[in-house]
């Protein structure tokens, strides 16, 4: 075992194991001798399984008595009963030099609302690394948090392990087109109010690419009706039925929230397809169209920009996909905001590409 140091990552994984681009990435600073050693608590994989609260939190405790770990690694804990108290009792298993960070890997607004979960260990953790800014960041600072940074949405290296590989063939089988969406539709009837932001945009984006007579056009997700829904699709063959097109489209739930980001962005980009998406306040870092990333203000902006893409010969906007994948590829996996956070506290860790990593804003 190396000197680094040891981190305890509380994982929010409901299967014990899942959340593996994380777990990936300590075992290559584990093996590149940043950090000494890791482990993993899965509290939420244990409430699952049947076992109850106390024994929940005991049993993760034991598990940073164990490790004597120097950086506890929270992972969105809104999904838990988490209280100060059982916050407590973890830390002082931990021991009283462990540093805390909490990552918060969701975006919240609307009905989704912030809990106590996250206040109990905003309120312990040096810093909190959020994927949003504005009113989550504020949010965030109002339950506790001393310090309030940006990490980015990242695509995982393992799931997406035969995305690393850039191809310019487009797959075979399945339900092929040139324009795809992925996304559920969170709109049941027009006269309820959907829970989520952005829902009803992303309705309006789908109807119009829907009556576009000129483009082949298909969507994946919940909630879709008519000839060119294809369905519900797993999280992890995402990547397999955007290379089945030339150009990928999303509208993001909660568009406003600055420097946010859908986890589609960096997994369409990997893909090696044109993206057209969201263009949220306050994002510097993301490149443009010439790495194959085209962000539009409105919803009204989608079809208009989709029509001109396809109207491009098939070879160009393979060649624009081929420029996504280069830039996202190494720069917004897992092991890199997993370097971005613990490089925050250890110096033994490096730190990800400053491109983009190092001109992420301020949030608060």
């Amino acid at each position: 075992m190396t000197s680094g140091p040891r981190v305890l990552m509380v994982t929010n994984e409901s299967v014990a194991g899942s959340e593996a681009g994380f777990r990936d990435a300590l075992d290559r600073l584990v093996a590149a001798a940043e950090i000494g050693a890791w482990a993993a608590a899965e509290p939420r994989a244990w409430l699952q399984q049947g076992e109850d609260w106390p024994e929940v939190v005991a049993r993760t405790a034991q598990a940073a008595r164990d490790l004597g770990p120097d950086i506890v690694l929270v992972l969105s804990p809104g999904g838990c009963p988490w209280r100060p108290d059982d916050v407590s009792t973890l830390l002082a298993a931990a021991g009283s030099g462990a540093d805390v960070l909490y990552w918060e890997g969701d975006a919240w607004g609307g009905r989704k609302r912030a809990n106590a979960a996250m206040d109990a260990w905003a309120a312990r953790a040096r810093t909190v690394f959020s994927v949003a800014g504005g009113s989550q960041a504020r949010r965030l600072v109002r339950g506790g948090a001393a310090d309030v940074r940006l990490v980015l949405q990242t695509y995982c290296q393992v799931q997406y392990r035969e995305a690393l590989t850039w191809s310019a063939e487009r797959e075979p089988g399945g339900d092929r087109v040139d324009v795809l969406c992925i996304g559920n539709s969170a709109v049941r009837r027009w006269w309820i109010p959907p829970g989520v932001p952005g829902a009803r945009q992303r309705r309006r984006v789908v109807t119009d690419l829907q009556r576009e007579p000129l483009i082949s056009f298909g969507v994946n997700g919940r909630g879709w009706s008519g000839p060119t829904a294809l369905g519900a699709l797993p999280y992890g063959q995402q990547v397999t039925a955007m290379r089945r097109s030339l150009v990928t489209v999303n509208w993001d739930h909660f568009p406003t929230l600055p420097s946010y980001s859908s986890d589609r962005l960096p997994i369409s980009m990997l893909a090696g397809r044109v993206h057209v998406t969201t263009r949220h306040p306050a994002t510097p870092w993301l490149p443009g169209e010439a790495e194959g990333l085209v962000l539009v203000e409105r919803p009204d902006d989608v079809r208009p920009a989709v029509r001109r893409l396809v109207r491009a010969p098939a070879a160009d906007l393979i060649d624009l996909g081929r420029r996504a994948h280069a830039w996202v590829l190494g720069r917004c996996s897992d092991v890199e905001a997993m370097r971005h956070m613990l490089s925050s506290v250890a110096e033994q860790v490096a730190p990800p590409p400053a491109d983009p990593w190092a001109a992420l804003p301020a949030l608060v």
